[in-house]
């Protein structure tokens, strides 16, 4: 059966007679080849034979040819030529004849011992003929090449006919072995042909027979009879043809024998279903009297009769469904009985007999006979009232819910959940400028600015997954001309009953005013900042300038008034009052020279000069002898070359660190540490005081905090401050670096 549904495996008569012509020609071929064969060694060993007696004729000739020669009765052209003849033998001996024009196979072993040694005779012959030659030439004696010549070719052509001796036997065994492969090719042909025989009876007359004897039997009655060929041809298409035949008249009549009970199962059924229907159904004849009927439509008639819906057609009030009633001749049943219309889905409006209106989806098909006359007509009646009433009440809700959406103040809108639009209100197309059929055949995504879109997408898969119920966010969306409106989109997921996510319903609001108006307001606090980074800048300046005005201005006069005091000691030293006054005067300047320098150093220290590390230690000193409190500084890193307004910035931070360690921390011991991370400095400053909460004072009035928070921005650092109430404090500041100080 595989090799009759595989039709390239398919084995045909065609094919089958084919392949016996094949196994045919096969024998005639093999027959050629063999017969070919021994005649091509007979020709082979013939062919030697002939070889060697050239070799004796040309050998003698070439004899001749050269006693002539030393006689003077003949040319040394015969000579060559003979010598010619005598190299294509040679040549013919050690590659098969085929300088001869004949091919030797060799046809025994025996052959191989005679035809070498008579090729190194005929090279030895061929080598005494040239000396023979070279002697008559030169003049000399010849007589004795001669001889040597002679015997060399008596030895040779003894060769010869020990060759040909040899071969005598060769032959005979080619021609025995001819004789044997013939009858084997005999005994073989007939073996093919008997073989073809019994293909074809197995393959064709055998099969034939059986679908024969078959085709008798069930022509007799024996309708389970098969033929139970599986051949893969066109006799096993034809036996499988039969049987299937055979197997669909036994199963036609089978199945007509139980066509009555399906028919009496079908009845029960058609009777279970119809009063199992919701609706009510109904059979009449040809007159509109009623045949069959369901309960439903028993109930539906009973309780209230349309005109005309079925039976004698008297009802209580029977109306279409625009409030007409119907008339005599204007049912759906007059017309399917009168003129073969079918009626589908007309609604009509009954009252029963309490009073009520019943709306009624009424359904009627004329019942046609064979010859084409109206037998009947079936109708179907569908209580519709209830439901006419919730769609109903579902229009109202949809209406008001699209009364509600399009006149709703901010922009909204349905999509799915690739992000196409599915409903637009108008303040959203008024908000973008587009059209709703524009809007509708686009995408959200498409209206996104680019920057918003990966935050915009991560809370929608929150959403799809469950983890957010509804999300909002800020984002910029692209108008129909060309401009950019920003909108705080709020979007809520909207799921079935079971919770099969359908689409979102998002919100927008138009913030562009707000968002320009934050934009200006960041934009001055930019211009703030600068204002203030300038405003210190220009402090800075102005306490150098100072401090160097009193440095070196007022610590100059106070120097030398300090001098002066000291002559005036050494010149009145005598007068005890006068000396007395003096020392008054000279210890008060002193005291003024303590003061102007401790106010030109906290304008600017003189230890900035010296660089960072300098000003830093020379702070952290005079903070410990003024407040008492243990200090450590650290400069793991070594020293940090930076520039004026870094040094200057770095130095005022600490400066106000250390400040606010003293008023407010009530700290046993205070650590600072400058040193490079990277291509940054960080800063840390640590105390183990009372603590605070950090978060608490960023919106409150700690201005030291404040103006820490502002010279690290103006660097364009970051702050960080670790605190809690009895945990101390930690203020750590990241500064980018350069890596080459410029001056």
């Amino acid at each position: 059966m595989a090799a009759a549904r595989l039709p390239s495996l398919r084995l045909s008569l065609g094919r089958k007679f084919l392949l016996v012509f094949a196994a045919l020609a096969v024998v005639g071929l093999s027959n050629w080849l063999v017969v070919g064969s021994m005649l091509a060694q007979l020709r082979g060993a013939t062919s030697l034979v002939n070889l060697v007696g050239s070799i004796r004729w040309t050998s003698q000739r070439i004899q001749l040819d050269l006693a002539r020669l030393a006689a003077g009765k003949s040319s040394q052209a015969e000579i060559r030529q003979g010598l010619g003849r005598l190299d294509e033998m040679i040549r013919s001996l050690s590659d098969g004849g085929n300088a001869t024009g004949f091919e030797v196979r060799e046809p025994a072993a025996t052959l191989g011992p005679s035809s070498a040694p008579l090729q190194r005779i005929l090279l030895d012959y061929r080598a005494d003929v040239l000396a023979a030659l070279d002697d008559i030439q030169a003049g000399r004696d010849p007589d004795r090449a001669l001889d040597s010549l002679f015997g060399r070719g008596n030895e040779m052509l003894n060769r010869a006919d020990a060759a040909a001796a040899a071969l005598s036997q060769p032959i005979g065994q080619v021609e025995r072995d001819a004789a044997f492969g013939l009858y084997f090719l005999a005994l073989l042909d007939i073996a093919i042909l008997a073989a073809a025989l019994l293909a074809i009876r197995a393959w064709i007359v055998q099969p034939l027979r059986k679908l024969m004897l078959t085709s008798r039997r069930f022509a007799g009655g024996e309708y389970h009879v098969r033929t139970q060929i599986d051949a893969a041809d066109e006799i096993g298409d034809l036996a499988r043809t039969f049987d299937r035949m055979a197997g669909d008249i036994q199963h036609d009549m089978s199945r007509t024998a139980g066509n009555l009970r399906e028919i009496e199962k079908s009845q029960a059924l058609l009777r279970k279903v119809l009063e199992t229907l919701p609706v009510g159904v109904w059979v009449t004849d040809g007159g509109g009297r009623v045949v069959l009927e369901n309960p439903a439509g028993q109930r539906l008639r009973a309780g209230a009769e349309a005109a005309g819906t079925a039976g004698s057609g008297k009802g209580q009030d029977g109306r279409a469904g625009g409030g007409k009633r119907i008339g005599h001749g204007e049912s759906a049943l007059e017309r399917a009985l009168a003129g073969g219309e079918a009626t589908l889905g007309e609604i009509i409006e009954i009252r029963g007999v309490d009073g009520h209106h019943r709306t009624v989806l009424h359904s009627t098909a004329p019942l046609v006979g064979p010859r084409g006359e109206i037998e009947g007509a079936i109708v179907v009646n569908e209580d519709i009232t209830e439901r006419r009433k919730a769609v109903e009440e579902l229009r109202v809700s949809k209406e008001l819910f699209q009364t509600t959406f399009d006149s709703a103040a901010v922009g909204m809108a349905l999509y799915d959940l690739s992000g196409r639009f599915l409903l637009a209100n108008g303040a959203l197309r008024e908000m973008l400028g587009f059209g709703e059929d524009e809007l509708l055949r686009m995408n959200l995504r498409e209206l996104a600015h680019a920057d918003d879109q990966a935050k915009d997408d991560d809370l929608a898969h929150r959403v799809l997954d469950g983890a957010l119920s509804r999300y909002a966010v800020e984002k910029r969306l692209h108008r129909r001309d060309g401009g950019v409106v920003w909108v705080m989109l709020s979007v809520a997921l909207v799921r079935d009953r079971e919770q099969a996510p359908l689409y979102f319903i998002g919100q927008m609001i138009d913030i562009s005013p707000r968002k320009a108006m934050e934009q200006e307001l960041i934009a001055s606090r930019a211009r703030l900042r600068e204002l203030a980074a300038y405003h210190d800048s220009v402090r800075e300046e102005e306490r150098k300038r100072i401090a160097l005005e009193i440095h070196d201005e007022l610590g100059q006069l106070l120097t030398a008034l300090k001098m002066d005091i000291s002559l005036l000691r050494m010149q009145f030293g005598a007068d005890p009052d006068v000396g007395r006054r003096t020392n008054d005067m000279r210890e008060l300047v002193e005291k003024t020279i303590g003061v102007v320098r401790q106010v030109a150093a906290n304008l600017r220290p003189a230890a900035l000069n010296l660089g960072i590390g300098a000003a830093l230690e020379w702070l952290v000193e005079d903070f410990g002898q003024r407040t008492g409190i243990a200090y450590e500084l650290d400069f793991s890193g070594g020293e940090i070359a930076l520039d004026d307004l870094r040094a200057t910035a770095i130095f005022r931070i600490v400066q106000e660190s250390l400040t606010n360690v003293m008023r407010h921390a009530a700290a046993a011991s205070v650590a600072v540490g400058l040193r490079r991370d990277g291509a940054a400095l960080r800063l840390e400053i640590r105390d183990d005081g009372r603590g605070f909460d950090y978060q608490a004072t960023r919106h409150g009035p700690s201005f030291g905090l404040l103006g820490i928070r502002e010279r690290v921005r103006g660097l364009g650092g970051t702050l960080d401050v670790d605190s809690g109430p009895g945990r101390g404090t930690l203020v750590s500041i990241c500064i980018p670096h350069p890596t080459e100080h410029a001056a």
